[in-house]
Order: C-alpha cells, then sequence, then structure tokens
C-alpha cells in the first residue's frame, strides 16, 4: 500500500504499516551523553551588553585617542611658532650683527684715522728721520762743496745784518758749514715751540697754554689740543713758514756761496727742501704725547759721551766740542728727560779757555744773523 493510501485509511492498523519511532534528541539525551558534554547557547542580551560596554570603550578610547591628537597638535603649533620667532630672532640677530660689525668698521676706520691725524711715530722712526736728515745735510754739503779748503780771512766779509765774521787762518771746513746749517735749523725751527708762530714771545704765551692744558685735562686732551693747534697754526702761517726757509737758504748762501762753484738755484732749492722736511719733522714731532727737545752745545763744552757721538768717531776725554754738526734730541718733562738721538759733535783738543771768536762755530754765526 502506497503512503497516500495509508493517509487515507485514517485509523489503520498500524499492524498492516509499522513506522519505526524517531527519537526526540532535544528532549531526551542519548544513552551515554551527559549535560555537561551540552554547549549552552549564548544569551542574546549578555552579548547586546558587552557588545554596548566595547563600543563604550572603543569611543572612549576614541577621545581619548581625539584629545591626544589634539594636544599634539596644539604642541606642534606651540612648536611651529618658537621655531618662527627663533626664525625672526636668528633673522633679526643677524641685522644686528651687520650693523654692528658696520658700526665697529667705521669705528675702526674712525680710529685709524685719527692715528693717523695724530701721525703717531716711535722712537725707533724718530731716531731714523733724525739720521736720514743729517745724511742728506752732508750729501747737500759734500755736493756743493767738495773741497776742503784754508782761507786766511773772509774776503766778503758776509754782510749780514752788518755784522762782519771772520776766521783770522782759522780752517773753514766742510764741518764749519754743516754745522752753521745745523745752528740756523735750531734757531729758527727746531728750538721754536711751534713752527710758524710769529716770534719768541708767542713761543712763551703758547707754552704757557701748554702746560696749562696738560695739567688740568687727560692726556688724550692735551695731545689732540697740541695735534690741532700745530695743524692749526701751521695753516695759518704757510708762507711765514716758507719765508723762514729762505731766509735760512739765502743767509747760508750769503755767508758760503762764494766758495763754490755749482749751480746757485739748483743749491738754494736742494737746501730749502732739506729745510721743508726739518719743518715737517718738527710738526710731526710737535703732535705726539711727549714733548720734544732739541740742544746743541757750544763751542767749548766738554765732550760726554751720554749726550753726544763724534763726528769723526775719535773721542777723547780731554776733548771739548769744536762745532755742534747735529743736534742732540730728548723727550720727556721737564722733570724727566730721554735722549733719543744724541748729539753729532766735532771735537778737538784744546782748553775751552783757549777758544777765541776767531774759532768759527754755528753760536758765533747764529749770533750775528
Amino acid at each position: 500500500m502506497g503512503l497516500f493510501g495509508v493517509l487515507q485509511g485514517g485509523g489503520a492498523s498500524t499492524e498492516s504499516y509499522d513506522v519505526p519511532d524517531i527519537p526526540d534528541t532535544a528532549a531526551e539525551p542519548s544513552r551515554g551523553d551527559s549535560f555537561e558534554d551540552v554547549e549552552p547557547q549564548p544569551d542574546p542580551v549578555k552579548e547586546m551588553e558587552n557588545l554596548h560596554r566595547e563600543n563604550e570603550s572603543l569611543m572612549q578610547r576614541l577621545e581619548i585617542a581625539g584629545e591626544t591628537t589634539k594636544a599634539a597638535r596644539r604642541v606642534q603649533l606651540i612648536a611651529e611658532e618658537r621655531l618662527r620667532r627663533q626664525n625672526e630672532l636668528l633673522r633679526e640677530s643677524r641685522k644686528n650683527t651687520e650693523t654692528a660689525l658696520k658700526e665697529q668698521s667705521q669705528t675702526l676706520s674712525k680710529l685709524t684715522e685719527l692715528q693717523k691725524w695724530t701721525e703717531s711715530i716711535d722712537d725707533g722712526e724718530v731716531v731714523e728721520v733724525m739720521r736720514k736728515l743729517f745724511q742728506r745735510l752732508e750729501d747737500w754739503t759734500k755736493r756743493h762743496f767738495n773741497e776742503v779748503f784754508h782761507v786766511t780771512q773772509f774776503m766778503r766779509n758776509a754782510h749780514i745784518d752788518g755784522a762782519l765774521l771772520s776766521y783770522r787762518n782759522s780752517p773753514l771746513t766742510i764741518q764749519v758749514i754743516q754745522a752753521a746749517i745745523s745752528e740756523e735749523v735750531l734757531r729758527g725751527i727746531f728750538s721754536r715751540f711751534m713752527v710758524g708762530l710769529p716770534d719768541r714771545s708767542c713761543d712763551a704765551i703758547f707754552l704757557e697754554i701748554d702746560t696749562k692744558v696738560s695739567r688740568s685735562f687727560p692726556l688724550h686732551v692735551w695731545q689732540h689740543w697740541r695735534s690741532s693747534t700745530s695743524r692749526a697754526v701751521a695753516s695759518l702761517a704757510r708762507e711765514e713758514i716758507g719765508g723762514i726757509c729762505d731766509q735760512i737758504t739765502q743767509n747760508i748762501d750769503d755767508v758760503f756761496g762764494w766758495y763754490t762753484l755749482t749751480d746757485t738755484m739748483d743749491r738754494k732749492h736742494e737746501l730749502k727742501d732739506l729745510l721743508l722736511e726739518c719743518v715737517r719733522f718738527k710738526m710731526t714731532l710737535d703732535r705726539q704725547a711727549s714733548i720734544y727737545f732739541f740742544h746743541g752745545s757750544c763751542p767749548g763744552t766738554p765732550f760726554s759721551e751720554e749726550r753726544m757721538r763724534s763726528f769723526t768717531g775719535v773721542c777723547s776725554t780731554e776733548a771739548t766740542v769744536s762745532q755742534s754738526i747735529w743736534p742732540m734730541l730728548c723727550k720727556g718733562s721737564s722733570d724727566n728727560w730721554i735722549i733719543v738721538e744724541k748729539e753729532v759733535v766735532h771735537l778737538i783738543e784744546l782748553d775751552p779757555a783757549t777758544l777765541t771768536e776767531t774759532e768759527f762755530s754755528a753760536d758765533l754765526y747764529s749770533r750775528s744773523l
């Protein structure tokens, strides 16, 4: 009988068609199985709660991450602002440094100009200039008076302000001419307080002012006063200075020009150039931080090895000065003088008492002018 017929038969006997029993595994565990071996089913409510808690935890972490990101951003912005300020300060520092270097350069330039303006020189340079000037004097004298000669009488009698110069059998030598020129340089240039002042009375006035300034103000003020005053005097007395050199040149040529055959104009021009160089040297000394002083010994002065050196190189303790060939140069103050360059002298071994006016000297020559 088919399945359809069984269904139609309704209460057909089971004996005619047996249906096997199907065990209900869900209702009753099989033999041999235990309740512990059955996996419990998850609780949807708890799962939802767990998910909710995890979601809240993630949200909190997200918020923390957001706050951390914001804090990091703030730190970044602060760092960028600091960097910007540091770059700005660096640019400003570079600008200030460039400005400072420029100002320093200008200051050094002004200082260099000031040092150049004051014409600062040391003792070594002073000695060098002194010796060069003396060498030029020697060269000029030998070039124009290259013979050693004797005269029994000063035939022309050299009318200088009506004065009569004679030698009375004294030898007229190159040393005598050098001594005469040296005395004129000392009297007209080196011994003046400042070259260009009208007369000795002005020297005394300016010396008094100089002393007052040196005692009342710092050293650099006194030095600048001397330098500026010297420059002002030189500028105002340019013609007078040229006139002094012309007068000395003419005096020397009037006395000794008769004893040379060289060209008069060339001879006088060369001598004036030498005198102008002496003027420039004196002006330079006037602008130093120390006072310089020239000195020439009179004939008959005993020889001093400390202050003098012999023109010929031969000296004796019994010798005396015949002529002062080139003056001594000292520096310092009235209480403490230091010899910078010794005086060049021509010596003779004579008793000073035997010297008379017949011995020609630069001192005698200067008194006659």
